[in-house]
């Protein structure tokens, strides 16, 4: 049977009955009457009435939008902009866990609160322990001496470190190494110095060095000396800065551009 409505809050009752008609009172201009009674069924109703209703650019917490209850018998409900916005932001929070495949632009967001112990300790990742090398040893016989050769690349940046042991049956030279990774060309204007080295003699002393670029692949070892009123720095022998013997040591670490 027919049932004559005047508000949409009556309307509530029948909205679920798609096939059932209902007479919009003639007097209630806001719900599409015209002056005489008007037979529709609810959802065309509903949908003249949302259609001619007055738009609102900034919903604000406490608004309401219509919804069809699918969990109770599809039966009209309304829903708070509130509890919208809280059910979207639970649903993208989940998706947004991680950032694997997320771009972040640091030109517009600002990354903060994070420590050293958040980092990921993983060899090669940002925070993580340093990785490890096997360097090519031209012009130095490591015979039974060791290499350490460790090193860390945070983008363009190489920070690196190589301590080398001398062993019974090692004979020390005018030694270069190979990087971990090529690094720029610093150009044929003459060694560039990259980072400082010790000559560590086990019986007696140790003597101040560098390690200067000389290829996109290698770096050279030099000792500091004295020669008049200079300090040079000279390549060193298998005498020189002093009389190499077992367990002698020879440290190096510095910092490079990646090619």
């Amino acid at each position: 049977m027919d049932q004559k409505i005047s508000s949409l809050d009556e309307l509530t009752d029948v909205a679920g009955a798609t096939d059932e008609l209902v007479i919009v009172d003639k007097s209630d201009t806001t719900m599409g009457a015209t002056g005489t009674d008007k037979r529709v069924t609810p959802n065309v109703l509903l949908e003249d009435t949302v259609h001619g209703a007055t738009s609102k650019t900034t919903p604000v917490d406490a608004d309401l939008v219509g919804l069809i209850d699918s969990e109770d018998s599809n039966v009209l409900k309304s829903l708070t902009w509130d509890n919208a916005k809280e059910t979207l932001k639970t649903y993208f929070d989940s998706l947004a866990t991680t950032l694997t495949n997320k771009t972040i632009d640091a030109d517009s967001n600002t990354i903060s609160n994070i420590s050293n112990n958040e980092l990921d300790t993983t060899v090669g990742e940002l925070g993580g322990a340093w990785a490890s090398w096997t360097p090519t040893l031209t012009n130095l016989t490591l015979g039974n001496g060791t290499v350490d050769a460790k090193y860390q690349q945070i983008g363009k940046t190489v920070n690196f470190r190589v301590v080398i042991v001398l062993g019974s049956t090692s004979v020390m030279g005018n030694a270069e190494i190979t990087l971990p990774v090529p690094s720029v060309d610093y150009g044929t204007s003459g060694e560039r110095i990259l980072g400082q080295g010790e000559a560590y003699d086990l019986a007696t002393n140790s003597f101040q060095g560098l390690c200067a670029w000389i290829s996109t692949t290698k770096v050279k070892l030099y000792v500091y000396l004295v020669s008049g009123i200079r300090i040079v720095k000279s390549s060193p022998s298998d005498t020189s800065p002093m009389t190499w013997t077992t367990g002698d040591e020879w440290i190096i670490e510095g910092t490079y551009e990646a090619a």
